[in-house]
Order: C-alpha cells, then sequence, then structure tokens
C-alpha cells in the first residue's frame, strides 16, 4: 500500500498542489519562472470579469453536451447505459 501511495502523492497530489499556488501568482514560463509576485486570487477574478467568459463557458458546455451524446448513441451505446447483471439474484 505504501508505495501506491508514494506514487498517488508524487503523480497526482504534488502536481495539483503546485499548479494552484502558480496559479495565485504572475508567473510565466517566458521569464524562466524567477520573476513572479503574489496575486491570490486577482488571476480567478479577471477570469470571471472577462468579456468572453459566458462565451468561453457556453462553447464548452455545448461541446461536452455534443460529445456526450453523440458518444451515447454511437455504436458504443453500451458505456452510457445503466450496467445489468445476466446472473439472477439469489435471495
Amino acid at each position: 500500500m505504501a508505495p501506491a501511495l508514494v506514487l498517488v502523492v508524487l503523480f497526482f497530489v504534488a502536481p495539483v498542489v503546485i499548479t494552484l499556488g502558480m496559479s495565485l501568482t504572475d508567473m510565466a514560463t517566458t521569464t524562466g519562472l524567477s520573476n513572479w509576485h503574489w496575486n491570490g486570487l486577482d488571476n480567478y477574478e479577471r477570469i470571471v470579469r472577462g468579456r468572453f467568459t459566458l462565451l468561453i463557458l457556453g462553447n464548452t458546455i455545448f461541446y461536452v453536451v455534443v460529445t456526450l451524446t453523440s458518444t451515447c448513441w454511437s455504436d458504443s451505446a453500451s458505456r452510457c447505459s445503466a450496467p445489468t447483471s445476466s446472473r439472477a439474484s439469489v435471495v
């Protein structure tokens, strides 16, 4: 169990924490990651107040709905249906 936990922390938890920390700064890869300042939630506020935020959100929702719908209606529709048991239940 311990080796698996180390791998989960190394490859999932650590990158998520690093990414969240970076999102709270004005860090840019063009500056070599050395010249950055703490912004707090300013980046997220700028996203929410952006002129195209509702358009981008609408496009994303449209893409998800179309993709899921087409996947469920395709030949592999078994992925979208509820699982059924082939064995009779014994009481």
